[in-house]
């Protein structure tokens, strides 16, 4: 009792020493959300109402779980796909300040929120598998965005953290600004479960980390090639997801 009578004496002497800020903008912020009022208010979180499989979006309300059409007219190799965010402006100044610009500190927050969107797919998940980079991209950035999500959210839960049993083998140009069908030819065959990690993927329930789900073209070819390996269940869970007509 003394000893946590004491730290949370030093936490409230630390917060008026050194207040709480904002990650994006640094202005005064609430502790447990890590944004000021006003970057937390530009924010979309990921609403229930989503297609039960791809997560997408739906604009019918009903207590039933329901399908988008493109599910309906071709479900995806994976089994449900989860965001923590919508990609407006403001998600995407934050991702791309963490992506491409260092901005690691914003990694606690983005997996405290992906943890919370994707609770029921984690709690029966055997590994936690990130969406692999190519070397080349690896050697530029010089980490990849979506392993770093991975591992902090493995550990969070207590889940097995599985880093080399995905492999990207060809490097492709960014699916940035291609069509659904561009992306679908850029990606195929880009990525391999390595022969002797096979057995380790059969029959398990994984869930497939990223950064951005756009038209879920990548994502949707990892589960195809995990599932091709023996996997029983490959769940998505990303830090946003484009929704309606940006993608």
């Amino acid at each position: 009792m003394a000893s946590a009578a004491l730290q949370f004496g030093l936490k409230k002497i630390i917060h008026l020493l050194l207040p709480p800020s904002c990650i994006q903008c640094h202005a005064p912020a609430l502790e447990e959300v890590a944004l000021c009022h006003q970057c937390w208010d530009k924010l979309h979180f990921a609403q229930s109402s989503c297609c039960k499989q791809c997560g997408i979006h739906l604009s019918t309300r009903g207590d039933m779980p329901l399908l988008c059409g493109s599910c309906i007219a071709k479900a995806p190799a994976f089994d449900a796909a989860r965001a923590a965010l919508v990609f407006n402006d403001e998600a995407r100044r934050m991702v791309h300040a963490y992506k491409y610009y260092d901005k690691l500190h914003y990694l606690p927050v983005f997996s405290r929120w992906m943890q919370h969107a994707g609770a029921a797919l984690i709690e029966n998940a055997d590994l936690i598998i990130p969406v692999p980079l190519s070397r080349r991209r690896l050697l530029w950035r010089k980490y990849n965005q979506a392993a770093l999500l991975a591992q902090k959210i493995a550990k969070a839960t207590d889940k097995t953290y599985a880093p080399l049993l995905l492999k990207r083998i060809r490097h492709t140009q960014p699916q940035v600004g291609l069509t659904q069908k561009a992306r679908r030819k850029n990606i195929k065959g880009a990525f391999q479960v390595p022969e002797k990690y096979k057995t380790q993927i059969a029959g398990k329930n994984i869930v497939l980390i990223d950064d951005v789900v756009t038209t879920a073209e990548t994502v949707n070819e990892c589960a195809r090639i995990l599932k091709a390996a023996g996997a029983e269940r490959v769940n998505v869970l990303s830090l946003a997801r484009v929704m309606g007509e940006d993608q």
